[in-house]
């Protein structure tokens, strides 16, 4: 496991494991959110990457994991004076963002975005 981030924040159950030829091996990896308290919002992500390799050394598999600032899905629905779906734009205001997100509708009326929430 290498990681850019607090430790203990990534953990994994075992730090190596042997597969066997035309087997399968498994190992747990955990994230302990609680350990990125105090990470100003905005700065850069934590991350870190499982990594397999093969008995000459050789990369054969990874999996990166990523602990970002939170997001919410939001859906945005626009519909027309009878209550029927149709195109437009909305635009998304927060109190801490600079400006406003522009949101997209197609002609089925719904749009989803992932906004920005509050960082731990």
């Amino acid at each position: 496991m290498e990681a850019s981030a607090p430790a203990g924040m990534f953990r994994i159950s075992d730090p190596q494991v042997v597969v066997p030829a035309h087997g399968t091996a498994s190992a747990t990896l955990t994230i302990d959110e609680s350990k990125a308290a105090g990470r100003p919002a905005g700065e850069a992500p934590w991350s870190g990457q499982v990594v397999a390799a093969d008995a000459a050394g050789n990369v054969v598999t990874h999996t990166a994991v990523l602990l970002a600032d939170p997001t919410h899905k939001l859906t945005v629905r626009i519909k027309d004076a009878q209550g029927n779906p149709t195109r437009g734009v909305a635009y998304l205001f927060k109190s801490d963002m600079d400006a406003a997100m522009t949101v997209y509708v197609d002609n089925t009326g719904v749009a989803e975005v992932w906004v920005p929430g509050t960082a731990p």
